[in-house]
């Protein structure tokens, strides 16, 4: 049973560890190494490229809650994505 206490401390550590570390900075550090800062289609949204195009864009992410409460411009966009989920169509 002196195992389990190790783990805990070991695992408390841990936490403290990574609530305690600085992250100022760290995902603008990323995008100053992309050569190109354009949008490109060819890669998924979630490339890094792309966050980097939409970082500097200042393209802002919309949300389902955003959208829910009224504070998103493109609500009907928003009305047709909520209708595609509820009516999914399992024979494709």
């Amino acid at each position: 049973m002196k195992v389990l206490p190790f783990y805990a401390v070991c695992g408390i550590v841990a936490l403290v560890s990574v609530a305690v570390y600085p992250r100022s900075g760290s995902e603008a550090s990323v995008c100053e190494f992309q050569p190109s800062s354009r949008f490109n289609p060819k890669l998924p949204a979630s490339h890094v490229q792309n966050q980097c195009a939409r970082d500097r864009d200042g393209v802002t992410e919309v949300s389902w809650l955003s959208w829910i409460a009224g504070k998103s411009p493109s609500f009907q966009f928003h009305f047709l994505d909520l209708l595609e989920l509820l009516h999914d169509d399992d024979s494709k």
